[in-house]
């Protein structure tokens, strides 16, 4: 019984959260953020759900301003994406066209190695047009990043590190 109610929140969870909507709370906060600034380093970290909105807002397609006008460059200057969910792979990590770091799990149920040995792939192909980096922890499960027990010397581990990763990777595109 417990599991059909979890189930049945979170399905109403992804409904109220679906692409549809918000895509554009999201995009319109990002361009909002540009027009208030249009010099500023602006730089993405995304975990979970979240990270598959990183993603999307690296790709050269989702370019496109609310006034239908063409934003060269996007809106963001490098994103970092933990334990992301939800991607269609491989679809969703070609078009990504800005320096990407992904936080992995291998235990991550909602992204196998598989998933993210193919995201590997198809980044190292494009290394020569995106700086990119996928850095799998070994033995974390899905949320790690954000979500870790902090009392378990192993999840505050990876979780301190995906940190340190996050933060170095966003240090590498500060001018």
């Amino acid at each position: 019984m417990a599991r059909a109610k979890t189930l049945g929140k979170l399905a109403g969870w992804l409904f109220r959260h679906r692409e549809a909507v918000s895509w554009k709370i999201i995009s319109t906060f990002f361009e909002e953020l540009h027009k208030e600034n249009t010099t500023r380093k602006v730089f993405v970290s995304g975990y979970c759900w979240g990270g598959r909105y990183a993603c999307l807002l690296a790709q050269r397609e989702r370019w496109t301003l609310s006034n239908g006008s063409y934003k060269e460059g996007g809106l963001v200057d490098a994103i970092y994406a933990a334990h992301p969910s939800m991607l269609a792979i491989p679809k969703e990590i070609e078009l990504i066209a800005k320096p990407v770091s992904f936080a992995m799990g291998e235990l991550d149920e909602r992204l196998p190695v598989k998933d993210v040995e193919r995201i590997k792939q198809i980044l190292e192909k494009k290394k020569s047009v995106v700086e990119s980096e996928v850095v799998l922890y070994e033995g974390a499960k899905h949320g790690f990043a954000i979500r870790g027990d902090g009392s378990n010397p192993s999840e505050k581990e990876d979780s301190t590190n995906a940190e340190d990763q996050a933060v170095n990777w966003f240090n590498r595109f500060i001018d």
